[in-house]
């Protein structure tokens, strides 16, 4: 979206916003560099500002400064779980097969996170036990990508 405001500096220096959704490796600088080609003027970016990346919004976020002020005052650090913090799709598995996945073992692709290329196993109690992916030459079967201790 961009802004219905332009600055003008002097006549050879404009300036405006825009906001851009776009997916992880977008280059918004050659982006605006674009844009200024498509008006027929030199452009560069002078400003970025990540508002969302992943799952993470800036409104969710904290300062460093805040963050200091917590730590310096014995209040609790906001954190947010690993098991929340990963954005894929989830398992959970009964005390009996939380084991065989907290020892790695190759096992079946679960059936409910099929054609996914990874997963996280969770506990019944909400606790991330492990990450897993298809295994490169056992067909139908999963091996560990990371196991939490």
């Amino acid at each position: 979206m961009l802004s219905k405001k332009i600055n003008w500096y002097n006549n050879d220096d404009a300036r405006f916003k825009f906001l851009v959704n776009c997916s992880s490796g977008t280059y918004v600088r050659t982006l605006c560099v674009d844009i200024g080609n498509s008006l027929g003027y030199p452009a560069h970016m002078s400003e970025l500002k990540r508002t969302k990346v992943g799952d993470f919004s800036l409104s969710e976020s904290i300062t460093l400064d805040r963050l200091e002020s917590i730590v310096n005052d014995g209040e609790k650090v906001p954190m947010i779980s690993m098991a929340n913090a990963l954005d894929l799709p989830s398992i959970t598995v009964s005390d009996e097969e939380a084991t065989r996945y907290r020892h790695g073992q190759v096992l079946n692709y679960p059936k409910r996170v099929e054609g996914q290329s990874m997963f996280k196993v969770m506990s019944s109690e909400g606790d991330l036990i492990a990450i897993y992916k298809p295994h490169p030459s056992k067909h139908g079967e999963a091996k560990p990508f990371k196991v939490f201790q």
